[in-house]
């Protein structure tokens, strides 16, 4: 299945929504893509929108922290959008809330 990730890049933050149920490592290149296109511009605030995923596998997790020691390099930050119940439990269990800022809506994340 084709990755249905959209995304919305201005001078200020990337926005990407996670279109998935799933965000294993299928995403991490088209993931990563995307990043690399907002480094490109100079942008380094980032929002994932994960509000249609269910589960993440330790490959996303991974991606994640690389994509937080990255954008913190740059004194950028990474926020998280939506984020269920058991996506809430996978990161509390390997501690990433201590890196990510978590908000329930993305009107939440853009203020």
């Amino acid at each position: 299945m084709a990755p249905k990730i959209k995304h919305i890049l201005d001078e200020k933050r990337l926005v990407v929504t996670l279109g998935h149920v799933e965000l294993f490592e299928e995403l991490i290149e088209p993931c990563r893509e995307i990043f690399d296109e907002a480094f490109s511009a100079g942008v380094y605030d980032i929002i994932l929108d994960m509000s249609d995923a269910e589960t993440m596998d330790s490959f996303f997790l991974a991606m994640l922290v690389l994509l937080y020691k990255e954008v913190s390099s740059h004194g950028g930050e990474v926020k998280l959008v939506g984020t269920n119940e058991r996506l809430c439990d996978i990161l509390d269990r390997v501690r990433f809330r201590k890196l990510f800022n978590v908000y329930p809506t993305m009107q939440d994340a853009l203020q």
